[in-house]
C-alpha cells in the first residue's frame, strides 16, 4: 500500500511508513479504504476516522455520533470545453494523478482548480465524503453496540426535524419553500 507525499512540487507516491500509525490503523481495520476504483488512488479520511476511534477509545460505552456532510461535489468549474484559453491552459496542467473521491480546491476569490497542487496557498479544499465506507468502517469500531445509519439530509430532517418546529420555522408561508429540506440534497448524515 503507498501513499502520495509531495516533493518538489509533484506527487509521488511511497510506501506507508511504519510510523503512520493512524493509516495503518485504519487500512487494518477497514482494507477497502485503500481500494480505488480501478486500481486508481483514492482519499482516505483519516482525520476523521481518526477522530472516530479516538471517540470509541474514550467514550467506549456512553457515546453517540451524527455525522453530516457532503457526499458529492460538483467539478470544478474549469473543464476543457470551456472558451476560456487560460481554463484550458489549467486543466492540463494538472500536477496530480487523478483520485476517486478527489477534493474541489477553490481559491479565495472563488476561482477553481483542478488539483490541490495547482491552487495558491489559501484555498478551500472541500472533500466529498464517502458515507458508506465511512459507516463500515464505523461498524468496525462499534461492532455490536448500535446500528450505524446513513440518510440523505433532507430525510433525516423530515424524520428527527418534525415536532420540534424547526421545520415550520424555516419554511416559506408563502412558496412552502424549506431550505432544510429542498437545499443541499449533496448532503448525507451518519448516524
Amino acid at each position: 500500500m503507498e501513499y502520495a507525499c509531495i516533493q518538489n512540487n509533484k506527487e509521488v507516491f511511497k510506501p506507508i511508513p511504519k510510523s503512520d500509525r493512524l493509516l495503518r490503523t485504519i487500512l487494518s481495520k477497514l482494507p477497502s479504504y485503500g481500494q480505488g476504483v480501478g486500481g486508481s488512488p483514492i482519499w482516505i479520511p483519516s482525520v476523521a476516522c481518526g477522530v472516530l476511534m479516538n471517540i470509541a477509545n474514550q467514550r467506549p460505552t456512553n457515546s453517540h455520533i451524527i455525522i453530516a456532510d457532503f457526499d458529492y461535489l460538483p467539478q470544478p468549474d474549469i473543464l476543457p470545453s470551456s472558451s476560456s484559453k487560460e481554463q484550458q491552459d489549467d486543466y492540463e496542467k494538472r500536477l496530480s494523478l487523478y483520485s476517486h473521491g478527489e477534493p474541489l480546491v477553490t481559491d479565495m476569490k472563488g476561482k477553481d482548480y483542478i488539483c490541490y497542487l495547482n491552487a495558491p496557498q489559501y484555498s478551500d479544499i472541500l472533500y466529498p465524503t464517502n458515507f458508506n465506507k465511512l459507516a463500515m468502517f464505523c461498524k468496525k469500531m462499534y461492532p455490536t453496540k448500535y446500528d450505524i445509519t446513513v440518510r440523505k439530509q433532507h430525510n433525516f430532517l423530515s424524520e428527527f426535524g418534525r415536532g420540534t418546529g424547526i421545520l415550520q420555522a424555516t419554511t416559506s408561508r408563502w412558496t412552502g419553500y424549506n431550505p432544510m429540506i429542498q437545499d443541499f440534497v449533496n448532503c448525507s448524515v451518519l448516524t
